[in-house]
């Protein structure tokens, strides 16, 4: 691991992951908030031009990979953060 990766640890089966590139961008940002669609769209707005052809895939790839690991959940309606992930200063993307 290093200074660019984020490290997420799951108490309860002591499972420790190294989060990198989208993945890490994913996790991050995801802020209980925002719909797959708003979030693809957020994270377009956050790169230079031109946006990769495959940006959408790529993110609902890596969106669908974390859940299967279950670092992230999908819901039918917005749910605040656990308190484990509040850090100061933290907003995602908005």
């Amino acid at each position: 691991m290093d200074e660019s990766s984020t490290l997420v640890t799951e108490p309860v089966q002591l499972t420790v992951l190294t989060l990198q590139n989208w993945q890490q961008y994913i996790f991050l940002s995801a802020i209980g908030e925002q719909t797959v669609e708003q979030f693809v769209y957020a994270a377009a707005d956050k790169i230079t031009p031109p946006i990769p052809y495959s940006l959408d895939q790529t993110i609902i790839f890596e969106l669908l990979a974390l859940e299967r690991k279950g670092i992230i959940v999908f819901a039918d309606k917005k749910q605040p953060l656990p308190k484990e992930f509040e850090l100061p200063g933290m907003g995602g993307l908005k």
